[in-house]
């Protein structure tokens, strides 16, 4: 049993050739966003299509119906554009291409301005194209991977987005014992792997440079820093720093 998502509304026209479906325009709303898509998939006679016991891809797609279900658009409506297309007679052969763009996004407390992202499903992997958000304060670019039956992540980012912010809306607890003044303007690789039974929280590892203006941690106010930097979980390693302590003289 997979995710149940409520539409709006629908129309679809729908050909279904021998061992073949094909959706030429469908158009439906759901969550606010209205949906484009085209469907074409061989359908050979003697095909089965099997459920994935391991519980993976049905977990992928609850986890973006759910994100979707969070959002609020404010502005005009997104629009997604998807098309499906390959063999079901050959495992793996599935491809699924999405577009998405929207304004004034809101999750929680926290607004985007733009949102534009890319992505396809392919040999049993999830790549992110392109993805390329605004907020108040900045901007970001991404791109990577998500592979379910390893449940890892990979993303590379650049980023000067009010990322603090962000993370709160996602429930991110990575960045609670700092406080910017300034959104930190970050160049990194970043991956995450999945507990099986999706009861913990992501091991979360990144790499790469960090620039913050003034922002305090542990209590400790500093006037800058640009490093190196890596994370683990709960801990932080800092390489090539400049900066300081506010108020501390630099060598």
């Amino acid at each position: 049993v997979g995710p149940r998502v409520r539409g709006d509304r629908l129309m679809a026209l729908i050909l279904c050739p021998p061992v073949q479906i094909q959706v030429t325009a469908l158009d439906a709303v759901g969550f606010g966003i209205r949906v484009r898509a085209r469907v074409s998939l061989l359908v050979p006679p003697d095909v089965t299509v099997a459920r994935d016991k391991t519980g993976a891809n049905t977990w992928l797609a609850e986890s973006i119906v759910r994100e979707f279900g969070a959002l609020k658009f404010v502005g005009p409506s997104p629009v997604l554009t998807v098309h499906f297309s390959g063999d079901l007679g050959r495992r793996g052969n599935l491809s699924v291409e999405a577009q998405f763009s929207g304004e004034k996004i809101r999750r929680g407390r926290y607004t985007l301005a733009s949102l534009v992202l890319s992505a396809i499903w392919q040999n049993d992997v999830l790549l992110l194209q392109r993805l390329d958000a605004a907020d108040a304060k900045g901007r970001l670019q991404a791109s990577g991977s998500f592979e379910p039956k390893t449940r890892t992540a990979e993303v590379r980012l650049r980023s000067s987005l009010d990322l603090p912010a962000l993370l709160r809306a996602l429930n991110v607890t990575a960045l609670d014992d700092f406080a910017f003044s300034f959104p930190p303007k970050i160049d990194a690789t970043a991956r995450a792997e999945f507990d099986a039974e999706h009861k913990a929280p992501p091991k979360l590892q990144a790499l790469g440079h960090a620039g913050v203006g003034s922002f305090s941690y542990g209590g400790v106010r500093f006037e800058s820093l640009s490093a190196d930097v890596s994370w683990e979980g709960r801990r932080w390693a800092v390489r090539d720093g400049e900066g300081g302590p506010a108020g501390q003289a630099r060598p």
